[in-house]
């Protein structure tokens, strides 16, 4: 590496904690959709910055979570209890008090908000494949990663983590799970890059080709062409395609953030630890200018940036 380093130094992992704050920029912009309608074709620049965010956002922050994962659990060979208990605390019960909010939020306010509790959504918060703060979806798909614990322990210490890399690939391009109790159809869809997260940690992935040239311009050259085909693919080809931006698009994710991180290694510095907290405390503000642009009932595509802005 020329002058960089990914090892810990004074307790931070340089270019993680800037990728951890590339990463939250990126879903606090997925998240502006002021109209309700995704990728609104009324406003075709934040359509199209929807698009391409959603092509690879979520698969990057599990990527994230994966090779974390990876250094705090695998590489600690932690027991198993000791795992789901360290996990309940820092995800459970955080997404206990926000379900609470916006349930009790949406219940006060029932006649201004979107998508209005009743009895539907509470039994399918109770099976975990819907919640009042439908954002937290994201929540369950860890703890979920996170249960096959033994799994991953078990095939790194045989080596063999790539073929259920390999597997679960193939599991959500040719067999996709269609039920969302435990949010599974999701966990499938973002398993592949969870491993990954491993894979890269275990083998030092990042340090040995991350800042290479021709890593960044093939990654970028392929994400453009993948996220060009996805549009208007059938259901095996779309899903295909989405594997593929999603990897491609978090490489060059990785690639960008080696970069400023050379340049400038404190960025993003000021709430790269908090992008969790960060995450759930903005949706509710998001969720306050939606309301907002929704009773002012502008078309005003000045008034959309300003709020989109603000958002």
């Amino acid at each position: 590496m020329t002058g960089l380093t990914t090892k810990p130094r004074q307790g931070r992992i340089a270019w993680l904690a800037v990728l951890q704050g590339f990463s939250m920029l990126l879903v606090i912009l997925g998240h502006i959709s002021l109209s309700n309608t995704f990728r609104d074709p009324a406003h075709p620049v934040a359509a199209a910055l929807e698009r391409i965010i959603y092509s690879f956002h979520m698969p990057l922050f599990i990527f994230i979570s994966g090779w974390l994962f990876g250094l705090t659990c695998l590489g600690r060979d932690s027991s198993y209890r000791d795992v789901m208990s360290k996990k309940f605390k820092r995800l459970g019960i955080p997404f206990l008090f926000f379900t609470l909010i916006a349930l009790g939020v949406k219940l006060a306010l029932s006649q201004f908000v979107n998508r209005p509790v009743d009895g539907t959504e509470i039994i399918n918060t109770l099976l975990l494949s819907s919640n009042p703060l439908y954002e937290m979806w994201f929540v369950v798909v860890l703890v979920v990663l996170m249960a096959i614990y033994p799994v991953y322990r078990f095939l790194l210490r045989h080596s063999a983590l790539i073929w259920l890399l390999c597997a679960s690939i193939a599991l959500y391009v040719l067999v996709p799970v269609d039920t969302d109790v435990l949010q599974l159809r999701r966990a499938v869809r973002l398993l592949p890059y969870f491993v990954a997260g491993i894979l890269a940690w275990r083998y030092e992935i990042v340090d040995r080709y991350g800042d290479r040239w021709y890593v960044a311009a093939g990654a970028s050259v392929l994400f453009v062409i993948f996220n060009v085909l996805e549009t208007g693919a059938d259901t095996l080809s779309f899903r295909t395609m989405d594997t593929l931006c999603g990897f491609t698009g978090t490489v060059l994710s990785i690639c960008v953030c080696l970069w400023l991180c050379n340049l400038r290694p404190t960025a993003f510095g000021s709430f790269s630890a908090y992008t969790f907290q960060i995450f759930l405390m903005g949706l509710f503000v998001q969720m306050a200018v939606r309301v907002l642009y929704g009773r002012l009932g502008s078309d005003s595509d000045v008034v959309y940036a300003l709020l989109f802005a603000l958002s």
